[in-house]
């Protein structure tokens, strides 16, 4: 038999006896938790699951000191129950640690390129936990839903919306480097000479062979300097065209 229940609260009169049982009884159930318990994080633990249950199960519960009696019962099945849990959790550990590498653990965001994981980094919890979902665990739409709890057309129009977003964060973060080594190497090289008829701009440095000879010519910041515009590397960069 559960307690009755009315409205948004608890109904009166079982909120009353709710009320008297705890300021009867709840001393001796902490002082019995307590000594039974391991610590007093778990014993204040099992008091409030034991008012739970008495709250979930009022009708059950017998007046007097009979209610008394009924609530140490009550607390003692919870104690053992979360000692079997531990146990069993316990021995799993033990179980598991059979079968571990002892490879050091890292996060998939350590093992791409500096920029992609730049660009990860930046991105909502939520878009990044869907992106590796897909592109470092291998899921599918249908997979990730059953690991996320939603639908997989749900998981499908959410793993596209951050596709589209990490592509911006990533192409913003390319930008901005950009212009940060432009901006460097303008400061590093200082101002140009001017001479008569020019406006004093020095065009860039140019490697490799003339467009005449059939080669591609690569525009350079600087001798040491790779080319500021780089493509992806990785699959999780937007794809280019051409």
């Amino acid at each position: 038999m559960t307690a009755s229940r009315s409205g948004p609260g608890l109904d009166r009169d079982v909120g009353a006896r709710l009320d008297g049982l705890i300021v009867k009884h709840v001393a001796d159930v902490a002082a019995y938790c307590r000594w039974r318990c391991v610590s007093e994080e778990d014993a204040q633990d099992a008091v409030s699951e034991v008012f739970l249950i008495a709250w979930r199960r009022l009708g059950d519960v017998p007046d007097g000191d009979a209610g008394r009696v009924w609530l140490l019962a009550t607390a003692r099945r919870v104690i053992s129950n979360e000692r079997r849990a531990r146990g069993r959790r316990h021995r799993l550990v033990e179980r598991l640690r059979l079968f571990e590498t002892h490879e050091p653990v890292q996060w998939p965001v350590d093992l791409v390129p500096g920029d992609v994981a730049d660009a990860l980094r930046r991105l909502e919890p939520a878009d990044r936990e869907i992106l590796l979902l897909a592109e470092w665990e291998g899921l599918n739409s249908t997979e990730i839903g059953a690991v996320m709890g939603c639908l997989a057309v749900t998981a499908r129009g959410r793993l596209h919306r951050a596709r589209q977003r990490f592509g911006s964060v990533y192409l913003a973060g390319e930008t901005a480097v950009g212009t940060a080594l432009e901006t460097a190497v303008g400061s590093a090289a200082g101002p140009a000479p001017s001479t008569s008829g020019t406006t004093g701009v020095t065009a860039p440095r140019t490697t490799g062979k003339s467009a005449g000879s059939g080669d591609t010519t690569e525009t350079r910041l600087s001798p040491a300097m790779p080319s500021v515009t780089t493509s992806p590397r990785s699959g999780f960069g937007p794809q280019r065209g051409g």
